[in-house]
């Protein structure tokens, strides 16, 4: 293109350079730079057009970069809760598994006494089951015989 068909009033150049410079810590600090220079060339706007347009750029990568910042600090915070949480469960079911572990090891000496105990009333209830079967066999006989004499004197 030639330079008959751009307007001669305002021949510049506008370079605008932005560096971001992203250390490695937790919170990032952004470097950001302009320069305008002004070459031989053409520019379509006043120079106090890109400055309010890199003024206006500058505030919102600010806004963006506080937005984000606040962002970061909340998921940082629900992930330390999360960890916490974790450990805090970590060390319960640590603690549970240890109080399993325990019980499991527990000699059979220690449940002999109750064992023996149920076992003895189980066996006075096998004895007396006996008994009243007795018993009842001897009833049911002596019924039977009395049934046999009630009738025996209905027919006289």
């Amino acid at each position: 293109m030639t330079d008959e068909y751009l307007p001669k009033t305002h021949q510049k150049t506008v370079l605008l350079n932005r560096s971001t410079v992203v250390p490695k810590s937790r919170t990032s600090l952004y470097n950001v730079s302009t320069s305008v220079s002004r070459l031989s060339g053409s520019g379509f706007f006043d120079p106090s057009v890109y400055s309010k347009m890199s003024n206006a750029g500058i505030s919102d990568f600010r806004g963006n970069r506080e937005k984000e910042k606040r962002e970061m600090q909340g998921l940082n915070e629900r992930l330390a809760s999360y960890i916490e949480k974790v450990r805090f469960l970590e060390a319960q079911n640590k603690r549970l598994e240890a109080e399993n572990e325990a019980l499991r090891n527990r000699k059979q000496e220690d449940w002999k006494p109750i064992r023996d105990m149920y076992e003895g009333e189980l066996n006075q209830c096998r004895e007396l089951l006996k008994q009243m079967s007795t018993e009842k066999g001897v009833n049911e006989g002596r019924l039977a015989g009395m049934q046999d004499e009630i009738r025996a004197l209905k027919e006289l």
